[in-house]
Parts: structure tokens; sequence; C-alpha cells
């Protein structure tokens, strides 16, 4: 029983940790590859068409992270254990869409990082 609990509060926060840094990699990853855009003007043999096609992709990715997750899970489970699987799955997706969408708002309206970059400069 306690092994299931410490699955329980380890998943739990992995979940949050993952919306929480959702957003910041996004957030910061679209203002590195803009500066890579804007830099590939500069550079002769590189073209800023580059940065888009391969970066900005992964971005948009960063946000199916979750349901892709669930989806592997589920392709696993069902393997492994049948419908029965599927379902067990479905009900831990269902419970941890809470921590991870509450991650998610908390990456989009705080950030603690611009506090550490101000008390640097």
């Amino acid at each position: 029983m306690l092994e299931l609990i410490y699955v329980f509060v380890v998943g739990v926060i992995g979940v949050f940790v993952v919306g929480y840094l959702t957003p910041k990699f996004a957030i910061w990853g679209s203002i590195g590859t803009g500066m890579m855009w804007v830099v590939g003007f500069l550079v002769p043999s590189f073209s800023p068409s580059e940065v888009t096609t391969t970066i900005l992709p992964h971005i948009f990715n960063l946000f199916t992270v979750y349901p892709k997750a669930v989806g592997l899970a589920w392709d696993a489970m069902t393997a492994d254990a049948g419908l029965l699987g599927g379902v067990a799955v479905i009900v831990w997706a269902f419970i941890l869409i809470v921590p991870y969408v509450f991650g998610l708002v908390l990456g989009v309206t705080t950030w603690p990082e611009l506090l550490i970059f101000k008390l640097l400069l």
C-alpha cells in the first residue's frame, strides 16, 4: 500500500512539473528561436527558414506531451492487460490531468526566473 502511495505522489509531482515547465520552455524557446531567426539574416550561409522548419515544430510538440504519454500508456497497457489495463490508464489520466492543468496555469502566471534575472542584474 505504501508503494502505491509513493507512486501516486511521484506521479502527481512529475505531471505538475511537466505542466509547469511546458509554457516556460515554449515561451523561452520561442524567444530564442526568434533571436536565431533574426541573426540568420546576418550569416551568409544560413537560412532563417531553417530555424522555423526545425525548431518551431518541437515547440508546438511541447503542448502534446501529456496526451502522447497517455496514448503510449494506453497502447502498452491494452497490449499487456487488455481493456481493463486501458480503463486503468484512462482513470489515471483523469486523475493526473488536475495537477497537469494546475502546473500549466501556474507556469503561465508565475515567473520566478525573472526575479532571479533581476537579482543577477
